[in-house]
Order: structure tokens, then sequence, then C-alpha cells
């Protein structure tokens, strides 16, 4: 395995993290890090922005992980986050077949939730978003099973990963996460 890369070394550096603990977390992005018990992202300005401003609005209804540092890093942004309990609904799912219908529940839920929530002043549409008659509504296109996290019982304990969020109509976010799995 390589180590971090650069821009991930400089925001260790920034929050005086042991490098020697940082731990590549799922994705495809490389985005995100453990840092000892808590979990670092690095992302471009605008797309940390964003998921700043989408988790905000979304902590009112769900759990996201609270914000305990930020880093401007030049055309980049650090977030040092808490590191939220439970485990990914897929593992949970795959590892505990007898709840997978309790898991998809709450997954389910969590796209219910999020379609009764506005999206917040200056998030960016979706792609060829149109509103629905309620209005643009809060999306993270990005919802799946590895980023809701559960508890050993399927109860969501944590929603992660907000920086494709964007506002348009939920039927939208439902179409993502039915390509996405």
């Amino acid at each position: 395995m390589t180590g971090p890369p650069p821009p991930v070394l400089a925001a260790a550096a920034a929050f005086k993290l042991d490098v020697s603990e940082l731990r590549p977390l799922g994705g495809n992005s490389g985005s995100a890090w453990a840092a000892g018990g808590q979990v670092l992202r690095v992302g471009s300005r605008p797309r940390m922005e964003t998921e700043l401003l989408a988790a905000g609005a979304a902590a009112s209804v769900l759990p996201v992980p609270r914000i305990l540092g930020r880093a401007e890093l030049g055309s980049r942004v650090a977030l040092l986050l808490e590191h939220l309990p439970g485990q990914p609904a897929a593992h949970l799912a795959l590892h505990a077949p007898d709840l997978a219908g309790a898991v998809g529940r709450a997954c389910g839920a969590v796209h219910a939730l999020l379609a009764t929530l506005p999206a917040p002043p200056g998030l960016p549409p979706a792609l060829g978003a149109v509103s629905g008659p309620a209005g643009p509504r809060l999306l993270h296109l990005d919802l799946h099973p590895l980023n809701i996290l559960v508890s050993d019982r399927g109860a969501v304990t944590g929603v992660l990963d907000w920086a494709n969020a964007a506002a348009g109509d939920p039927a939208l976010d439902r179409a993502r996460s039915w390509t996405i799995l």
C-alpha cells in the first residue's frame, strides 16, 4: 500500500495528527481517512463547501458527523470529523441476512426523510434537475448502503459523504441510488 497523498499529509499536519495512524476509508475518491478516533476528509473548496452545507441541513433529521475542525489548504479544504458509531448497512445485511429487511427499511427511511427537507440556499442544483411542486429538496446523490451506518440491529447511526449533494427532485436521489446498487 502506498502512503497518503500529499494533500492528506498536509491536512494531517494542519491538525497535528499522527500520520502513522492514517488509514484510507472506502470510496473511490480517496478523500476520507481514519485518523485515530476521527475522520479526515480532504477535497476541493467547492466540493467541501457543498458537503458542509448539505450535512448541516441534513443534521436536522439525520445523524451526520460533527465537524471538529477545518483547515484551509490553498484550493483545498480539510475537515476533521467525528467518527460515528455503527457499520455500513451493506456489511450488516451481508453478515446478518436475517436483518437485511430491517436494513433495507432503514435505508428507505433515509430517502423518505431527505425527501421532506428543502434544499438549503446556496446548494447547487442537480444536473438537469427540475423541482417538484414542493420546490427543490436536499439530494445526497451517493446514498447507498456503504454511506449509511447502522447499529447491530439495523437502526441508522449515521449518513456519510455529502460531497455530491445537490438540490432537486427526490426522484433523482432514488434513481441514482438504484443505479449504484
